[in-house]
């Protein structure tokens, strides 16, 4: 299996609210033909972001469709405007439904 690994720390404003988005890692997993993303969200005049405004964060980001996004996990840590997260974006709704979960797809509000 070939995995490409960049390790990227750049830095995205969200253009309709105060969220910051960094990009701390992301991986290009050619088997399963996704992107790993390990991503970091300040918000600091913001309420936590709900799981859509991170999709389409993420969507607008890569420049994708939000219905090939995965969002798998959203942490926001107790006392702080950072949340943590991690997504899954495939080249296709195809890929998608293959190798994730109805009920991620599901939460995600992806094509079932």
């Amino acid at each position: 299996m070939e995995c490409v690994r960049n390790i990227i720390l750049s830095t995205v404003m969200v253009s309709e609210t105060d969220m910051i988005f960094n990009k701390k890692a992301e991986e290009y997993n050619s088997l399963v033909k996704r992107k790993e993303v390990y991503f970091e969200i300040d918000h600091t005049n913001e309420g936590t972001p709900c799981r859509s405004d991170v999709i389409l964060c993420l969507a607008s980001e890569y420049k994708v469709k939000k219905d090939v996004i995965v969002l798998k996990k959203i942490v926001s840590e107790s006392g702080t405007n950072t949340t943590s997260g991690y997504a899954e974006i495939y080249d296709n709704v195809k890929r998608l439904r293959k190798f994730t979960p109805q009920h991620l797809r599901k939460r995600n509000d992806s094509p079932t």
